[in-house]
């Protein structure tokens, strides 16, 4: 611990209340649940500042800033940091093991892309293959084909979910 930083320990303990040290930090890179940043205001850099409760962990509920952008640190104890804000972020990971609700869930559940691209080509299939029989004769027109489905038109990227369990 620096000079100044004891010097602020020894005050907090005479006045009997410590009050939270925050200060804006530029990120410089991100391993997993933490991130090294260099301080704005002196240029100091701090590692393996905490993106979640744990270093060691990148479950629960994680917002991973972008390199180069700024976030708000906060002090732990005497040497421990953690990102308080983020101002761009990278990514969101969410990791719950019951239920995630966003915007009250009137919508009700997520799909499950894969298995609604390989229902709705199969219904193609069948629509496709489908003829009409008529007295003495076979009626079955190419020109009501469909185009099976391609993944990627109907997906969006940007939201991913999985099984909770």
């Amino acid at each position: 611990m620096d000079d100044i930083h004891k010097i602020k320990e020894c005050l907090r303990e005479l006045a009997g209340f410590a009050p939270i040290e925050t200060e804006v930090a530029k990120v410089l890179s991100v391993d997993g649940a933490a991130c090294k940043v260099s301080r704005v205001r002196d240029g100091m850099v701090i590692d393996k500042v905490r993106l979640n409760a744990i270093t060691t962990s990148d479950k629960g509920v994680v917002v991973v800033p972008k390199t180069g952008t700024y976030v708000l640190v906060t002090r732990i104890g005497e040497n421990g940091w953690f990102v308080s804000q983020c101002g761009e972020a990278e990514r969101i990971t969410i990791d719950a093991g019951t239920k995630i609700v966003i915007n009250g869930g009137g919508y009700g559940g997520l799909i499950k892309i894969e298995d609604l691209v390989n229902e709705l080509n199969r219904l193609v299939e069948v629509f496709n293959s489908h003829t009409h029989t008529v007295v003495e004769a076979v009626a079955k027109s190419s020109e009501l084909q469909m185009q099976r489905l391609n993944r990627n038109d109907i997906e969006n990227t940007y939201i991913e979910h999985g099984d909770p369990r």
